[in-house]
């Protein structure tokens, strides 16, 4: 499992950084006080019916951070590019990621995101989904 995710990391960060990028490269609507998303490449995923793959590039200002949400029967990998972020989950568990670190969300557990640091902190994050469901929904706590 381990080297799938690993696998499934360098292919999508290649992807992203080389000249598939263009047309497909789209921000994302901003909410306020959100951090800054631009969604980097989007793709069906041959050999797995009805499952994609997206890639975004996603900037957090100091203090800046994401409401409780969830990802419906979604993997998030999260991939620390600069800064620090503390995420808590549903459970209660809280932990860091620092950059080169890398975080996996599994599917359907609520989670926050924050950047608790002085600085800019961005991260690299790749979404593998069912296509009928939406990429992210609100989670009550």
């Amino acid at each position: 499992m381990k080297r799938s995710i690993r696998f499934l990391m360098v292919t999508c960060g290649f992807l992203a950084s080389g000249p598939m990028i263009g047309p497909a490269a789209r921000a994302q609507a901003p909410t306020q006080n959100a951090p800054a998303s631009k969604q980097l490449y989007q793709s069906d995923l041959k050999g797995l019916s009805g499952q994609e793959a997206a890639v975004f590039f996603v900037e957090f200002g100091p203090g800046q951070g994401l409401p409780w949400h969830v990802h419906p029967g979604g993997h998030e990998l999260v991939y620390s590019l600069e800064g620090t972020f503390v995420f808590e989950e549903q459970n209660g568990m809280k932990s860091s990621l620092k950059a080169g670190e890398v975080k996996h969300i599994g599917p359907d557990i609520g989670h926050t995101v924050r950047n608790e640091g002085s600085t800019v902190a961005k991260v690299l994050v790749v979404r593998v989904k069912d296509k009928a469901k939406p990429i992210v929904t609100p989670f009550q706590r």
